[in-house]
């Protein structure tokens, strides 16, 4: 078979023992002996995986990766959630990746679309010998391409992304509203595909249910093996924590991980448990209390914050859409005022436990009736508003 044997002993209590048991999983061959354990309570087995994080020789890429991301931990940990990915990392997929290609990694932000991506053209690159790839992000391209427009200097752009032996594309969704720069990526994988060079590219969903890029690059940017990345589950999280707890210093329980494997939100992802453990260690460092009592306060805190405040939601809404949170709380009825304060007030109603009334105090002492008119016209808004759409999309991910 080519795979590895793998022996997993568990220590159980009880009488008798149980037949060994042969689980024959991709390409490994895990023996799971379990001595002393009887029929009736037999576990249930997840088998996780750990990736190990592999981003591309520096001095092989073009582009904008100045230095080698730092990943949270050092490995990807996968659990069943995400086992497809052990298929597309694997040493005859790397290699055959042109068949495949263009290989698209969609999920939530801080799933590790950008990591599980680098890690894939690293190792792509090793195994052809170090060609030369290029990274970019959905935003980078669209400057860029505008600056080369202006600067009439097409070709040396053009040579940068469709001259190197992979193409790496994170965030598609950053070239909503830039026509022009959706038809160059057109041809480019166009040039890429006809020279059978790999692609990979991200974005938080898949390309055709991103408003706003255009029928031709995402019937493009599909073609390929599309591959959507979970949160971790229950015991990819219990995994991720463990690691972090040994490499931080924590010094948590086993009982106390537990604890916060079960407490936490299930959408927890990799980045936010570490701040779980930063917040432990500031209580501990800041507070002389009980480790139980400064354990309840992070999980307490941590649910909290996935509940943003309403003043949060109208100084990120002020920001992302360019408008005066006074004008927003104020009785200015300028169009876009009035479209983005009616986009604060639909996410408000959305993400908190806020009333109509309540939510129009906020905004200037407005009647409950304004309120529920402004949530139902900027939710039909949102069907035909790209740009609204795509701001509601991003303040979420940021926000929520």
């Amino acid at each position: 078979m080519g795979g590895s044997l793998k022996l997993i002993e568990f220590a159980c209590h009880g009488i008798g023992q149980t037949p060994l048991l042969f689980s024959l999983y991709r390409t490994n061959l895990v023996l799971l002996r379990f001595p002393q354990l009887e029929p009736q309570t037999f576990p249930m087995v997840e088998l996780l995986h750990s990736i190990a994080l592999d981003f591309p020789p520096l001095r092989r890429t073009l582009g904008n990766l100045s230095e080698a991301p730092v990943g949270v931990i050092p490995s990807f940990v996968v659990g069943p959630e995400n086992e497809e990915l052990l298929d597309l990392l694997s040493p005859s997929a790397i290699v055959e990746m042109g068949n495949r290609s263009p290989v698209f990694l969609y999920g939530a932000t801080g799933v590790g679309k950008t990591v599980i991506g680098l890690t894939i053209a690293g190792r792509w690159s090793m195994a052809v010998d170090n060609r030369q790839i290029t990274i970019t992000t959905g935003s980078d391209f669209s400057r860029q391409f505008a600056h080369a427009c202006e600067a009439d200097d097409m070709d040396r752009f053009r040579q940068r992304h469709r001259s190197c032996r992979l193409l790496l594309l994170d965030g598609v969704h950053e070239l909503v509203g830039k026509g022009a720069a959706q038809e160059e990526l057109i041809n480019t994988l166009d040039e890429l595909t006809e020279r059978r060079c790999p692609v990979i590219a991200t974005g938080p969903k898949l390309p055709g249910s991103i408003r706003g890029i255009r029928a031709p690059l995402a019937s493009r940017l599909m073609s390929g093996a599309s591959l959507q990345l979970l949160t971790p589950g229950r015991e990819a999280r219990s995994e991720i924590l463990s690691e972090l707890n040994r490499t931080m210093g924590t010094l948590l329980s086993g009982d106390e991980l537990s604890r916060l494997v079960d407490q936490l939100p299930t959408s927890s992802t990799a980045t936010q448990l570490r701040g779980v453990l930063i917040q432990w260690l500031h209580q501990q460092r800041c507070v002389q209390g009980l480790r139980d009592d400064s354990l309840r306060t992070v999980i307490e805190n941590q649910q909290k914050a996935r509940i943003p405040a309403i003043q949060d939601i109208s100084k990120a809404v002020s920001k992302h859409l360019g408008v005066k949170i006074s004008d927003l709380r104020g009785a200015t009825r300028k169009s876009n005022v009035v479209r983005a304060r009616g986009l604060a007030m639909y996410l408000t109603r959305q993400w908190t436990s806020m009333s109509l009334q309540q939510i129009g105090e906020y905004f200037g002492n407005r009647d409950h009736t304004t309120v529920l008119h402004a949530c139902r016209k900027t939710e039909g808004d949102l069907s035909s508003d790209v740009e609204l759409l795509n701001a509601s999309e991003e303040l979420r991910q940021n926000l929520c």
